[in-house]
């Protein structure tokens, strides 16, 4: 019910980590919410985001970003995090990964960016199936977690019904402070 933090030192070398996690649902490809969830980690957080290419792109203040919004059984945290090459750094990239949430919280996403996210996110799916190996995977895996491989058309179904009020209602139903957990990991010194 509130945000909790952390910041963990390793005794090993690395660049700082920020990860910035939500408490999510399980995975149930007719929850509109979750799957808008889905779209709105790529639109956000991906590779073709404002705040990748800030942040990834033209500022080079992170050697990693991105979202996870896993598809699981049990509920699983939805994540974003980035791999910091200045520790200094940690404070305002997370401000700006709260300063985007915000935005998509009270702005609709573009319809034309919201169609081009959903359509690579189904085009991807099927040209990652091109040999039998990748499609028993990718079926073995929603099978293991659904039950049945119609969890597939299912999903993909409602992707093609999310609309920007879809992609906002996700930023606000799991994206809070409320379900927020936000720890720091920081290695040695030299």
């Amino acid at each position: 019910t509130a945000e909790r933090t952390a910041e963990i030192s390793y005794q090993g070398k690395t660049l700082p980590v920020l990860d910035i996690a939500f408490k999510g649902d399980a995975f149930n490809p007719k929850n509109r919410d979750f799957v808008a969830a889905v779209l709105l980690g790529e639109l956000a957080f991906g590779n073709t985001s404002d705040l990748y290419k800030k942040l990834y792109i033209q500022e080079q203040r992170v050697e990693s970003f991105g979202a996870s919004i896993p598809s699981q059984r049990d509920a699983p945290l939805f994540e974003v995090v980035a791999r910091v090459k200045k520790e200094e750094d940690l404070p305002s990239i997370r401000d700006e990964v709260y300063a985007a949430i915000a935005m998509f919280q009270s702005t609709p996403v573009d319809e034309k960016k919201l169609d081009a996210v959903k359509k690579r996110r189904k085009f991807g799916f099927l040209m990652n199936l091109d040999t039998p190996n990748k499609v028993a995977g990718a079926l073995a895996y929603t099978i293991a977690v659904t039950g049945g491989a119609e969890a597939v058309n299912d999903f993909f179904a409602q992707i093609g019904l999310v609309t920007p009020g879809d992609i906002m209602n996700a930023a606000r139903k799991y994206f809070t402070a409320e379900r927020r957990t936000v720890v720091t990991l920081k290695g040695a010194r030299q």
